[in-house]
């Protein structure tokens, strides 16, 4: 009996020694795995690379950000979790406060190879780029880009940093996007107003940017919301920066007619377009309007404009003096 028992002591001992010796040969192999794929993505992971995305029909500045994530991948022989490193991509347009895309990402380390497969997948616009095919060569990305509505266009980026690539979309890089895309064209535009053939006038248009209150904003000045029910909470300005122009004209030196106008710009288009729409500042109250179409073209600004009681104004071509 005594024998009996030390023979299944043994048997015991041997079996635990070689479930541990298996355990460590799993662990292993995870690690090793883990290893390989940290290898393979070393030389992308946390580069920014910035460019260009250029179709038929546009030309989108973007910066690609590459990183990666813990991914669970099922359970390894001994039934624990297993996680591995997946290659991860943020594709943004810079001068354009659209959101960012999250995308899926294959690199093959032998080839080169980039491909992006958009995350979302569905709920995209027509125009948000689904598909990236393209070629890692040195500091370049260059290959091939395929929208939702099928349009192909050629990505061309190169690296710009190797920071930190968590992608962010907060509020404050939002209004950092947005200054900066209305900065690049701010300043004092000069030119002839011309109308059926004949010179009418000179024309400043001035281009500035200044902050606004979002309007409805939580505790913005108009919010009446409170903290305890009862005492309102301290109002807390959410501002933003908005493109604004004022427009004169050299035959009213008295600025009479001086057009106080809101704009919009879409950096996207291909050239630039600016529209602006507004009122005369000093009689604001009367039923009179203006708009102003034109593109931007080596940084000129060409188009027409016209107002609510005469119609078409003329055409003009506005050189950036300052």
């Amino acid at each position: 009996m005594f024998k009996k028992l030390i023979l299944f002591a043994t048997v015991l001992g041997l079996g635990a020694c070689a479930f541990d010796k298996d355990s460590s040969k799993v662990n292993a192999k995870d690690t090793a795995d883990r290893l390989r794929l940290e290898q393979a993505y070393k030389p992308l992971v946390n580069n920014v690379y910035r460019g260009t995305i250029t179709t038929d029909s546009f030309q989108q500045a973007v910066e690609l950000r590459l990183f990666t994530l813990e991914v669970k991948d099922g359970k390894n022989a001994n039934g624990e979790d297993r996680y591995l490193k997946v290659l991860q991509g943020n594709l943004r347009k810079t001068n354009s406060v659209d959101p960012s895309n999250n995308f899926n990402v294959r690199y093959i380390n032998e080839t080169g190879e980039l491909i992006l497969s958009n995350v979302a997948d569905k709920n995209l616009n027509q125009d948000d780029v689904h598909t990236v095919n393209a070629i890692v060569s040195g500091e370049k990305i260059t290959g091939q880009s395929i929208t939702v509505s099928g349009d192909v266009g050629l990505i061309d980026l190169t690296l710009y940093s190797n920071a930190s690539s968590k992608p962010g979309n907060s509020e404050s890089e939002f209004n950092e996007r947005l200054r900066r895309q209305y900065e690049a064209i701010a300043g004092t535009y000069v030119g002839d107003n011309v109308f059926e053939g004949k010179v009418t006038f000179k024309g400043t248009l001035v281009l500035y940017v200044m902050e606004k209150e979002v309007p409805n904003s939580p505790g913005s000045s108009g919010s009446s919301g409170s903290s305890n029910g009862g005492t309102p909470a301290p109002a807390t300005k959410k501002l933003r920066p908005e493109l604004m122009a004022e427009f004169s004209r050299s035959d009213d030196p008295d600025n009479d007619l001086l057009l106080i106008l809101n704009s919009v710009y879409q950096p996207e288009a291909v050239p630039a377009k600016l529209i602006m729409t507004g009122k005369v500042g000093r009689y604001s109250n009367l039923p009179y309007e203006a708009s102003f179409s034109g593109v931007f073209i080596d940084g000129n600004y060409h188009g027409s404009w016209r107002n609510s009681t005469r119609g078409f104004q003329g055409d003009f071509i506005l050189k950036k003096v300052k």
